[in-house]
């Protein structure tokens, strides 16, 4: 990818495995960190830059990349802004943060332009999600090259679709884990046994995204009562975990889709 004017980067941590660090050769100019050193060592494992030591020579470039452990950006950012450098009408883009533009709100007082960008996972190529000024995400597009790649959202837009990601992923692995633990426990191993799971998972979310809540009935506190301790003993004689999973799950959903869970006798969960 070649831009007309490079990008410049203020870098810390593991920049060269991030995302963004697949579009900067070829594009990327000054590169800035802690201290002369770590900015030389950046340019080293990105093999694209130079390092610079002084805040002023980022102006070379109109476009300013930010990739920091979120922990740090803050500070980060108070230092960039502090900065006798002017710094109005250059484009910051915070990259690879769950954070969304309004951390860099100390450079916007100083007359930048903001926005920020996150890889979303599973997605090859990268695709990002890009929030911020009308500036910065023309910039944002220009970095990432193909416009297939770049979904613009609002900045609060940018927090929940990652905790939607987060959401799903921290959630499913555990029930993903149950499940597999009953079809063990059924006697199947290895291909048989992930092909039983997989279909399990694949005909719930396809029911799902076609009828939405709605396809979700769960126990009836009256006819279902005896299921779900039926249900509860087969996990407690596979691992007691199993089944203390399953009882919060359960009464966490009744009351998620505003279903009565009193007649079910169990203990109510956060």
């Amino acid at each position: 990818m070649t831009l007309r004017q490079t990008v410049g980067l203020v870098g810390a941590g593991a920049v060269s495995r991030s995302p963004v660090a697949r579009l900067l050769p070829g594009a990327l100019g000054p590169v800035m960190a802690d201290s002369y050193r770590l900015a030389s060592r950046l340019v080293s494992s990105l093999r694209a830059g130079y390092p610079v030591r002084d805040w002023d020579e980022l102006r070379r470039s109109r476009t300013i990349l930010i990739v920091a452990p979120d922990s740090t950006v803050p500070e980060l950012v108070r230092r960039i802004a502090a900065a006798p450098v002017e710094w109005s009408r250059r484009v910051f883009l915070l990259c690879d943060s769950a954070q969304t533009s309004a951390v860099l709100t100390p450079l916007a007082a100083r007359g930048a332009f903001t926005g920020s960008s996150a890889a979303l996972p599973g997605f090859e190529p990268a695709c990002f999600l890009v929030e911020g000024d009308r500036e910065a995400l023309r910039a944002a597009r220009r970095l990432i090259g193909n416009p297939t790649q770049a979904i613009e959202v609002r900045r609060e837009a940018k927090t929940r679709l990652l905790a939607a990601y987060a959401i799903a992923g921290s959630l499913f692995i555990p029930l993903a884990a149950v499940v597999q633990s009953c079809v063990r426990a059924a006697g199947l191993r290895g291909e048989p046994a992930n092909t039983l799971v997989e279909r399990v998972f694949t005909r719930a979310l396809r029911t799902f995204l076609k009828s939405g809540r709605q396809c979700w009935t769960g126990p009836r506190p009256a006819p279902d009562a005896a299921e779900v301790a039926r249900l509860l003993a087969v996990l407690q004689e596979i691992d007691p975990k199993l089944a203390g999973f399953f009882r919060g799950s359960i009464v966490n959903a009744l009351e998620l889709f505003d279903r009565d869970a009193s007649g079910l006798g169990l203990p109510r969960q956060l």
